[in-house]
This record gives structure tokens, sequence and C-alpha cells, in this order.
């Protein structure tokens, strides 16, 4: 099911929209062919308004995130260093840092590098999700969708600690909700989030 199935308003920056989006050249020659899709920012709202797109949401909307600025976390544990694995091609590290208070992202063997100023990537909150994962019927790239209407169990990460959760979704417009296991809604850390969906069955996750 693609987006436009569902009557949901979109930019199509790879079949169109030469209006908002271009072909970064430096991105293309080092990074490749499909990493180097850019979107002009400072062109959304006059594109928005030519094709009568919606910029508001609507009534009753619910984020499904809280924040706070220093969160408690409930029965958590120590977890300083988490290795989230994807699959046999791609695993993602993160470090905690005690003096920002941040997870420094790695994968590939180095730190991920903010691309315009070469700074290392940090986030204040990891989510890593378990959820029903299996290959695309048909598909003969060795793709994989994800069911993600449902609820299942996954851990957050929040100043070097770690506490199981639970996540749902209601529908596939609906926003994902985050307990902890006493059913009380997750209170997130002002900040960055990076949010992992690893599959349901299997070990794919250390932590230390």
């Amino acid at each position: 099911i693609t987006i436009k199935d569902r009557d949901v308003d979109n930019i199509d920056g790879v079949h169109g929209s030469g209006e908002t989006f271009f072909r970064d050249q430096w991105r293309q020659k080092n990074m490749g062919y499909e990493h180097s899709l850019m979107l002009d920012t400072s062109l959304l709202d006059a594109y928005c308004q030519e094709h009568d797109l919606r910029t508001e949401h609507n009534s009753g909307f619910e984020v499904g995130m809280n924040f706070a600025d220093d969160p408690a976390l409930p029965a958590a544990s120590q977890a300083n260093n988490i290795d989230v694995t994807f699959s046999g091609a791609k695993s993602t590290q993160f470090a905690f840092q005690s003096d920002s208070g941040e997870y420094i992202v790695s994968q590939y063997g180095s730190n991920m590098k903010d691309s315009v100023d070469g700074s290392s990537v940090s986030v204040r909150n990891l989510l890593v999700l378990k959820a029903p994962v299996s290959p695309i019927p048909g598909d003969t790239e060795g793709r994989v969708q994800e069911t993600l209407v449902g609820s299942g169990k996954g851990y957050f990460f929040y100043n070097g600690q770690m506490t199981e959760i639970t996540w749902s979704k209601e529908s596939y417009s609906s926003p994902f909700k985050y307990s902890y296991s006493d059913g009380s809604q997750i209170e997130f850390g002002r900040g960055k989030t990076y949010i992992c969906i690893i599959p349901d069955t299997g070990d794919n996750i250390e932590i230390s």
C-alpha cells in the first residue's frame, strides 16, 4: 500500500516535484545516486499553496510523545553501550556520553557525521521497538516490511539507563503510543530521538 493509495498529501521527489527537490552533485559522486536527492525547504510554502496541500493538523490530532526536562525511568538498569542489529549487513551502535547526556551514533565502523559541519551525530532518547518483520511478497531485492499496527515490546534508553516498554498503534493513521510496564506514558527528554525497529524474534540487541 502506498502513500497515494491512502490519500495522504505528499511531495514525491523521486517521480516528480522538480520544483522542490534537486540532486546534490557531491553526494551523487561520493555517496551514490540513491543518497543524493535533497529537499530545498525554502520552496515548501509556495509549493503547498500552489498545490493546495494542507499544512495544519486535523482537529483532535495527538502527537503521542510527551517531553520533560529530566524524566525519571522506572525500573531502570544501566545501559551505556547499545548495539542494534537490523540485518547481516546493517547494525548501529549508541555510546552514552555522561558529559553531554547524549548517545553518540555510529555505524559501519565509525561515528555518524553531520555532512555540513562534520560533527558527530548524537541523540537524547533512543527507542528500540520489536515488531513482526517479513519479506515483501514478490520482491526480488530482499526488502522487508514491518507490521506496525497493533502493539509490541521494546526498550527506552535515556541518560545511560534502560527500561522495557510497550508500544501501540491503533491504525496506520494513528500515532505511536509508548508506555512503561505500569501502563503510564513515557516522558522523553527534550532533544533528538532515534527510533530503531527490529524483528520481534531472535536476539537483535546487545546492551552493556
